[in-house]
């Protein structure tokens, strides 16, 4: 070996040892107990956010000494499937990279923790209150109705479970543990930009590819949140409804062969000279007839009136199929007054706030106005419920009309405007409107919203053990009262007046779980099912046990009234024909059969794709 082959051999042994050197330092600086602190810390708080998101630990099993082994075993196997295998464990490592992340910026562990484990346990609190309220866990969109979620908060007193005490005294003591006797030296930030900067871009990656995975790989419930946060966890659940947020357009979509087939219907509209009636619509916030769809006794009939009148002259009945339940009031209203089901879109959307954001061109109040009815949107809570005071405007409405404009409104018992005195402001638009005006109002009540805490004084029991449901069929019967009192108004009422009626969708109680579902529907079908009705104050021919979806409910209207259609609503026809009812989870053809949403060996599988992309032509394209 010559001179210079020595020379760099020593040289390169010489940079060997200094590597080595460098990075035994490194490892002499890690501070290893910190390390096995913080994720020990990390996955204290994962574990109390997944007990409230509704992961279950069988203490009882657990740590009895009177328990047989084989459950001792099962209860052991159950909680490490709950939350030590993938892709669970995933919403752990999420917490990792992001307090690598937050690390990296503060340079203090302290601070990281502290920020992602009270974040994670504020969420984990407020999912726990809104599911045990409402009924569903949170979901990306609820942001746009945080306003509209505070007005309706005030009285919220949600039940107090074993998970909760468990996972909120888990957290004080490990946040106790932690924050009262880890003790760090000073001198153990990390003094290097360029190493931080790794730390935080190494907890970037991390996120992004677990997001990247989510998306492409898992497969979350969309149609039920509560059944994706328990599979899979709250972060990879958010995660993916986040990414499910942005609406694709329908597979094979054309705008030239959307404008072909709605070329093929004609307008009836131009030029007709037929006699016109006013049309009352009222959404009757959550009103349901419960005993028909779940298996409970109930000791006296709640909405007498209701029941005495679908079995009068003049009266159309039946039943419609909501696409949404305990919530979504916003989604039902767009379905009725833009005839475009919301099944399609994701489960979570909110299409009031996400997507209408210029004029819609086919509305219910645009027809009416252009057969000169005076257009009202009424609704007796406050103009920024998800974003009403603005929406009802690019619907169309020439007049909108809230809380704040109906000063006689009463609050009742329930804490929210009676439905009575929101029908009074109708009775004052009818009387007072000009001799020849023709009056077109759509109604939101309030009344009958969550929560179900109260019960009137000296009111019934109309089932045992079971208070809040006693307090909403209360509710319901002050609704029932207010019903007659516009019925008899319109009955002697002397224009001729047509109106319709239906609840939004069923209250958030819960009845699957505790009752199961009646004889009559399945278990999907039972949360969905509400009543609605047409009657008039003159002849038209009656009948009864329709089934129908919300989009469909200005078709039924218009044929009860003998009120010309347009081409958009005859396609909408043409579909019901078909396709008589979709919901979010089903759909039911003209035979009773009943069809999954994404069943492709469906007869009408192509009839419903083709509706989607009328549907989005119809609130994208439609210029």
């Amino acid at each position: 070996m010559n001179e210079t082959e020595l020379t760099v051999k020593n040289k390169q042994k010489k940079f060997n040892v200094k590597i080595k050197e460098k990075i035994l330092n490194i490892i002499n600086k890690i501070n290893f107990k910190r390390i096995i602190l913080v994720l020990l810390f990390l996955f204290l708080t994962y574990i109390c956010t997944e007990l409230l998101s509704g992961k279950v630990i069988q203490f009882g099993k657990l740590l009895r000494f009177s328990v047989p082994w084989d459950e001792r075993k099962a209860a052991i196997k159950g909680t490490i499937n709950n939350f030590c295998k993938f892709p669970k464990l995933y919403n752990y490592f999420i917490l990792i990279c992001m307090y690598l992340f937050l690390y990296g910026i503060t340079n203090r562990s302290k601070i990281s923790c502290g920020i992602i484990s009270g974040a994670s346990m504020l969420f984990g609190t407020i999912n726990y209150i809104v599911k045990d309220v409402r009924g569903f866990a949170i979901s990306v969109s609820d942001i746009y109705s945080i306003h509209t979620a505070a007005n309706v908060a005030r009285d919220i007193r949600p039940t107090i479970r074993t998970c909760f005490i468990v996972s909120i005294l888990l957290f004080i003591i490990t946040c106790f543990v932690i924050f009262k006797f880890a003790k760090y030296k000073k001198n153990e930030k990390i003094k290097s930009k360029i190493l931080r900067l790794v730390i935080i871009i190494i907890g970037a990656l991390g996120i992004f590819a677990i997001f990247k995975y989510n998306v492409t790989v898992l497969k979350i419930f969309n149609w039920n949140m509560n059944l994706s946060y328990e599979e899979y966890g709250a972060g990879l659940t958010l995660m993916k409804s986040l990414n499910d947020m942005k609406l694709k357009k329908p597979d094979g979509y054309d705008v030239n062969k959307i404008k072909e087939i709605l070329s093929n219907y004609t307008d009836d509209t131009e030029n007709y000279k037929g006699n016109l009636p006013n049309v009352i619509v009222i959404m009757n916030e959550s009103f349901a007839d419960l005993r028909e769809t779940f298996n409970f006794k109930q000791e006296e009939d709640n909405i007498p009136y209701f029941h005495k009148l679908m079995k009068e002259e003049n009266v159309i009945s039946g039943e419609m199929h909501s696409s949404q339940y305990a919530g979504g009031t916003a989604n039902v209203e767009y379905e009725y007054l833009t005839q475009n089901t919301t099944v399609f879109l994701p489960q979570s959307a909110m299409v009031y706030q996400q997507y209408i954001t210029k004029t819609v061109k086919e509305t219910v109040p645009k027809y009416m106005n252009e057969f000169n009815y005076t257009s009202y949107g009424i609704h007796s809570w406050n103009r920024s419920g998800y974003s009403r005071g603005k929406v009802y405007k690019l619907l169309q409405f020439k007049n909108d009309v809230f809380k704040e404009k109906m000063k006689n409104l009463v609050i009742n018992f329930t804490g929210y405007s009676s439905d009575e005195s929101t029908y009074e402001y109708v009775y004052g638009l009818l009387n007072n409107k000009e001799k020849n005006e023709k009056n077109f109002s759509f109604v939101v009540t309030v009344q009958n919203h969550l929560p179900y805490n109260k019960l009137k004084k000296d009111g019934k029991t109309y089932v045992e053990n079971n208070e809040q449901l006693n307090s909403y069929l209360q509710f319901e019967n002050e609704s029932d009262v207010a019903l007659e009192k516009l019925i008899q108004f319109l009955k002697d009422y002397d224009e001729d007046t047509i109106l319709l009626f239906f609840g939004d969708h069923q209250p958030g109680l819960n009845l699957l779980n505790t009752y199961g579902s009646s004889d009559k529907y399945s278990d999907e079908e039972a949360t969905q099912v509400v009543p609605f009705f047409i009657w008039a104050n003159y002849d038209i021919e009656e009948k009864s046990e329709i089934k129908t979806s919300t989009n469909y409910l200005q078709n039924l209207l218009l044929d009860a009234a003998n009120m010309p259609k347009d081409s958009y609503t005859k396609y909408v026809n043409d579909v019901r024909k078909d396709i008589p009812v979709i919901g979010n989870k089903y759909y039911i053809d003209k035979n009773g059969n009943r069809y999954s949403l994404e069943d492709e060996a469906s007869p009408y599988y192509n009839k419903l794709k083709e509706y989607w992309s009328v549907v989005y032509y119809q609130m994208f394209d439609n210029n």
